[in-house]
């Protein structure tokens, strides 16, 4: 399942994801601990359970490195089953750590297709 991502679309990625997730998790930003190169980038997210997590992107996809920020501690994660899962995108990846995610998720797409329905109704 290899992504086409690599380089600076890695750094893209990751980017867009630092803007688009802040309404459904406690905390998310990049890593200013573990390197970052044209391969790999780490994310630290901490979800609306109060779960810290680091997460790594590369061109496997995303996949959880540590339940901890800046940290990369696979063998706790042999535990869980996360440590050679991948996850095509983050949005995948949060759905499946994090309940809190999936409800918010769902209650912003019904709100952006009621605000959709509502511009058509104007219009119409």
């Amino acid at each position: 399942m290899e992504c086409m991502l690599n380089g600076p679309l890695l750094e893209q990625e990751a980017g867009a994801v630092l803007n688009e997730l802040p309404f459904s998790v406690d905390h998310i930003a990049l890593s200013d601990k573990l390197p970052r190169s044209d391969q790999r980038v780490y994310l630290n997210i901490t979800t609306c359970e109060h779960e810290s997590y680091c997460l790594e992107l590369t061109t496997n996809g995303w996949r959880v490195v540590s339940t901890r920020h800046d940290h990369i501690d696979e063998q706790q994660l042999d535990n869980n089953g996360l440590r050679e899962r991948y996850f095509e995108t983050v949005y995948q990846l949060l759905d499946f750590i994090s309940p809190i995610y999936r409800q918010r998720f769902a209650s912003k797409l019904i709100s952006e297709l009621s605000s959709l329905n509502t511009v058509e109704d104007r219009s119409s």
